[in-house]
């Protein structure tokens, strides 16, 4: 018994509800959601056309508030975004800060349903930090993503 004490690991998993983002130019609490996925494309230019693909998306959805000026430019522009994820008193435990390019931006207004007003944006990813992450793993990671950059025009 005594052997069972000494191994165990205490841990706290996180919660899909504790996180921020930070984006230069829209305010952390009018972020409502994110995903993070991977995404096949096929390159449209160069030697390589045509070739079949995976990179990193970043879906982001965030609400507008009277108030809350968001300027388009902010989204347009936006080079860097940062995720932190928080334990239950708040303190940042990990993060990915990713370097971003912009792939599509909607906006829609709908007078049938009485909702927030949401706009949705998804980024392509083309870097990836994390607090947690291991040497190798890190290196893994670049080597990746670099092997599988899409081409921006």
């Amino acid at each position: 018994m005594a052997k069972l004490i000494k191994e165990f690991k205490s841990f706290e998993p996180l919660k899909t509800n504790r996180w921020l983002i930070k984006m230069n130019g829209v305010s952390d609490y009018l972020f409502k959601g994110f995903k993070l996925r991977n995404q096949e494309f096929i390159i449209e230019k160069g030697s390589k056309k045509g070739t079949k693909k995976m990179g990193l998306k970043l879906d982001l959805s965030f609400m507008y508030a009277i108030g809350e000026r968001l300027e388009l430019t902010d989204i347009f522009d936006c080079k860097n975004i940062k995720i932190s994820f928080l334990d239950p008193i708040g303190e940042e435990v990990d993060f990915y800060d990713m370097d971003v390019s912009l792939d599509t931006y909607n906006l829609e207004g709908n007078y049938s349903v009485d909702d927030i007003l949401t706009s949705e944006c998804s980024f392509w990813v083309s870097n990836i930090e994390t607090i947690t992450s291991r040497s190798k793993d890190r290196e893994t990671l670049k080597n990746y993503l670099e092997k599988n950059k899409k081409e921006v025009v």
